[in-house]
């Protein structure tokens, strides 16, 4: 008797990876549509798309499922770089939220981390280097002050989703440690039951010898 394992519960990787390559799609799409960073937010995506590419190569590893799970986060990146100007450039942002949320299907804490590190690093370097490839405005302050509060909701969706993560594990590892038990106890059970009928065998083989005995000792 088992349950499937931690790895075995996770969304195929290939399934990342199909989102991954349809949002570099749709970034090149609302780029070429929005007209203000046709060139920067295609590359992007599909830089990210081969960083997840090369992921998938790797399988369900650490590094694999780290480097697929960069490749989707790069599409949110990629997506707001595409909406540069637009009026729902800002409203872009909850993507991350929703793309670190989708990662903790992978079951991986070293996946969120390094997403959310990710995420983090993004809007503080863009707040000052190529702010308007993250936020409306191109004002210093006003966007590290948007970049602490956003990063202050990465950090505590971040918190949630590892906490689930990890009560998730220890759930498994409880049900797997209790039906390892009852596994155990079933063999001990089959092998005491063998060794029962062992034993009733024996003692009818013991029986018939002694009735074939008293029979031989009675036609004497």
């Amino acid at each position: 008797m088992s349950i499937p394992t931690t790895a075995q519960k996770r969304i195929p990787m290939r399934l990342f990876l199909i989102a991954t390559l349809a949002f570099a799609v749709l970034v090149t799409g609302v780029a070429v549509l929005v007209g203000t960073a046709t060139v920067a937010a295609p590359l992007i995506a599909w830089i990210f798309v081969a960083v997840a590419g090369l992921g998938a190569l790797r399988g369900d590893t650490a590094s694999g499922r780290a480097l697929v799970a960069q490749g989707l986060v790069g599409q949110a990146i990629a997506f707001t770089a595409a909406l540069s100007g637009h009026p729902w450039q800002l409203d872009s942002h909850m993507i991350f939220f929703a793309v670190l949320a989708g990662l903790a299907a992978m079951v991986d804490v070293r996946v969120l981390l390094i997403s959310a590190a990710t995420i983090a690093l993004h809007h503080l370097a863009l707040s000052v280097l190529l702010p308007s490839l993250v936020y409306p405005s191109t004002e210093l302050w006003p966007n590290i002050l948007r970049t602490l509060f956003h990063g202050a909701v990465v950090v505590a969706e971040t918190a949630v989703l590892i906490a689930s993560v990890l009560y998730r594990q220890k759930m498994e590892a409880s049900i797997s440690a209790q039906l390892d038990s009852l596994q155990q106890m079933s063999l001990s059970a089959e092998a005491a039951q063998r060794r029962a009928e062992d034993a009733a065998a024996q003692a009818e083989t013991r029986r018939g010898e002694s009735e074939k005995v008293a029979r031989h000792a009675e036609a004497l």
